[in-house]
């Protein structure tokens, strides 16, 4: 028994993928703005490049919200953009504290373990986008 490729369920595997992606940035993002402060102030820098660098880094947040939602607009219908949203930020929040506490945990144990950790997650977050892209894009052009 196949599954029925429709619209509707290259939209929803769409959020997912998203949602893991999301995961693997999430746990970078978290850990490095946990340490990056302290680890600036630590080397000696002053106020103003730590304020600098720690603002340039919040940045990220507003533009990746931004973008997540512009894309999901993009691939489900007006009728059930409102149940994309929430299972979307569901995904997200769900996703967001998990790479939390994950970050948190390997900060207590080991630094370098925390950086490689991040490093190995958002090489593999960006290669997996690049990975999904080309498929659910000709899958989407296919269904409309």
């Amino acid at each position: 028994m196949t599954a029925e490729r429709t619209p509707r369920s290259a939209a929803i595997r769409f959020i997912v993928y998203l949602g893991f992606v999301s995961l693997f940035a999430d746990m970078t993002y978290e850990g490095a703005y946990s340490i990056t402060g302290p680890f600036l102030k630590g080397l000696g820098a002053s106020a103003v490049p730590v304020g600098f660098i720690v603002a340039c880094w919040g940045l990220g947040p507003g533009m990746q919200d931004a973008s997540l939602r512009a894309g999901i607009a993009q691939v489900v219908s007006m009728h059930k953009r409102g149940s994309a949203f929430g299972l979307f930020n569901g995904a997200y929040g769900v996703m967001w504290f998990a790479g939390s506490v994950m970050m948190g945990l390997l900060y207590g144990h080991s630094l370098a373990l925390l950086v490689g950790f991040g490093l190995i997650l958002q090489v593999a977050a960006a290669g997996w986008f690049f990975w999904l892209r080309r498929p659910l894009a000709a899958e989407i052009a296919a269904a409309s």
